[in-house]
């Protein structure tokens, strides 16, 4: 199954187990065939999967985090 393009290339995991599944799920669950009882059930997989399948990618840091650290760590050291 190849793999999609329109996902982040950073993922990189889409190519193990838990990520082809995940792109299983999703087509199914954007299919019109199912019921809203297994649409609900399989996006309840699906976010178990993506868990799983992103599980050891690095998540981005929100630059305010890193702002706030910055700034606590000053108030801590007495500088602020």
């Amino acid at each position: 199954m190849p793999e999609r393009q329109d996902y982040p290339p950073s993922v990189g995991q889409l190519g193990s187990v838990a990520g082809q599944l995940a792109l299983v799920l999703a087509r199914r669950i954007g299919s019109r065939r199912e019921t809203g009882t297994a649409t609900a059930s399989l996006a309840k997989q699906f976010h178990a999967t993506m868990t799983a399948a992103l599980g050891g990618v690095a998540q981005a840091a929100d630059p305010l985090d890193e702002i706030r650290a910055r700034r606590d760590a000053k108030r801590r050291a007495g500088h602020f």
